[in-house]
């Protein structure tokens, strides 16, 4: 596919990301999206081993937000078959692609921005208010997802976009554990709290506000 191809498709997904679209329809666009997701991945690999990192990004961004759009679709199809819980981790990783396609490469800032804030927007129209929690702990060790190198020791830059793929810390020795914590701002939110109750099942589901065996 072409560069123009793909931003076009792009845009012409908006269309889809809404909760009144048949359940059949967007199966099929997610069907439709994990083949173009596929090409996309071949032509990645091919600026890769062509050593050219602007495209190899480029494509990784394309790759991030195919991923995003996937993850939408996905997110509606769950919440009309009664899984809130599951649709809710669709919509993080919708989310942290489309940010991630922005921060790979910005070939088209109105449609990446877009994603962003319609996915942003989806958390406060569709979801209610989440309680999120964060774990504290000392680190012993961690390495980098490029190089292998202990983080401390190697030049790359978490979160950065080298070569077609992100950096990112990989913990391989935890010390010490401290403390969990409730907080409104947490660095992921699929970790949240799910149930209220003792510890003993029924527990209240804090989506559906169900009693959960």
């Amino acid at each position: 596919m072409e560069n123009k191809q793909i931003i076009e498709l792009l845009k012409e997904k908006f269309r889809y990301l809404y909760m009144t679209r048949d359940r059949t329809i967007l199966e099929e666009q997610i069907s439709l999206l994990g083949k173009v997701e596929e090409e996309i991945i071949k032509t990645k690999k091919q600026y890769i081993e062509e050593q050219n990192e602007s495209l190899a990004n480029l494509w990784l961004s394309f790759e991030c937000l195919v991923i995003a759009i996937e993850n939408g679709l996905k997110m509606f199809v769950l919440l009309k078959n009664g899984d809130p819980d599951n649709a809710w981790n669709c919509l993080v990783d919708a989310q942290n692609n489309s940010s991630w396609s922005i921060r790979a490469h910005e070939f088209n800032k109105e449609i990446q921005l877009g994603y962003v804030s319609f996915f942003n927007g989806i958390e406060k129209w569709l979801f209610p208010p989440q309680t999120f929690v964060s774990s504290s702990m000392v680190v012993g060790r961690s390495e980098c997802s490029i190089c292998k190198k202990n983080m401390l020791d190697c030049n790359h830059i978490r979160g950065q976009c080298y070569m077609g793929e992100f950096c990112s810390e990989i913990v391989t020795e935890i010390k010490q554990f401290n403390h969990m914590a409730f907080v409104t701002d947490p660095a992921d939110k699929k970790c949240r709290n799910t149930h209220t109750g003792n510890t003993n099942p029924p527990k209240l589901n804090m989506m559906t506000l169900k009693m959960d065996e």
